[in-house]
């Protein structure tokens, strides 16, 4: 869930593709008010299962990153070159959140 108030909040959000049950790839858009354009991103989920016995503390981990998109998933992405035009949003990146 992502909060939206007064045009500037989540516009768009899809899953891309999947490789196994704890990889998948995903695009966000965000939108924001006028002057400023959306904002997109493409980026990689991967989960890491710590959930063994000798495993402390037993969680789950996320791990985030839009160099690694293509690799979860089976197709080719097509994601829109930087400010192609004023209505396309501007594409950005999160980089190695582990």
């Amino acid at each position: 869930w992502v909060p939206s108030f007064a045009g500037v909040g989540l516009a768009d959000a899809s899953q891309l593709g999947q490789t196994s049950i704890m990889n998948m790839c995903f695009r966000t858009r965000i939108s924001l008010p006028w002057p400023i354009s959306d904002r997109a991103i493409t980026y990689a989920v991967d989960g890491i299962d710590c959930m063994d016995e000798e495993d402390a503390p037993q969680q789950v981990a996320i791990l985030l990153d839009s160099r690694r998109a293509q690799e979860n998933c089976s197709e080719p992405l097509d994601i829109p070159d930087r400010n192609l035009s004023s209505k396309q949003p501007v594409e950005i990146s999160l980089v190695d959140s582990g």
